[in-house]
């Protein structure tokens, strides 16, 4: 359906970014790489555009570019607590841990009960050898992981279909599962 809307009209940017987006789903980072960049020149004032653009250079394992695609969009759009939190997790993946830590505790200033941020300085502070930091966040992500997880049990149960109501239960024992491997790795 994106390609009849850009066939009736070429440069509909919401076309040009679901195709990005389907290029990115499908694994095609190179084709979404292209898509945004384009998508950038011609309609620079989509926030959803850099994001998507920086993840799919992490994917396709252009993490540096990724970090200064974030860098420029945090310039625009300082409170985005997604392009923290992505900048935090790029800065992990090129070693750059003190910058992940900023990162992740700007996240921190906007969305308070972010797990995803918490887990991030989890990470970055074991990668620098600091346990008790390390520790101190990954029971911060713990408690709001066990709190997200309960809450999903309970939409679970009100699920009619059994096996969508056993795959959420699934996902949400995964998610507190990966948070006490991670503590036990420090």
């Amino acid at each position: 359906t994106w390609k009849s809307a850009l066939a009736l009209e070429p440069r509909n940017p919401d076309a040009l970014f679901g195709l990005a987006n389907l290029a990115f789903q499908s694994g095609k980072y190179e084709e979404a790489i292209a898509l945004c960049e384009g998508l950038l020149r011609t309609n620079p004032g989509n926030p959803r555009v850099p994001l998507l653009l920086a993840d799919s250079f992490m994917n396709n394992g252009q993490t540096d570019l990724a970090v200064l695609v974030l860098e420029q969009h945090i310039l625009s759009e300082p409170t985005s607590v997604q392009a923290y939190e992505m900048l935090g997790s790029a800065q992990l993946g090129v070693g750059s841990y003190n910058k992940a830590i900023d990162c992740f505790t700007h996240a921190l200033e906007f969305a308070p009960n972010s797990k995803d941020s918490y887990y991030g300085l989890g990470q970055a502070h074991a990668a620098l050898g600091d346990k008790a930091k390390a520790a101190e966040a990954m029971q911060q992500f713990a408690k709001l992981a066990n709190s997200n997880s309960q809450s999903t049990t309970i939409e679970a149960q009100a699920f009619q279909d059994r096996d969508q109501a056993a795959h959420v239960a699934a996902q949400a024992y995964l998610d507190s599962a990966l948070v006490y491997k991670t503590a036990g790795d420090l």
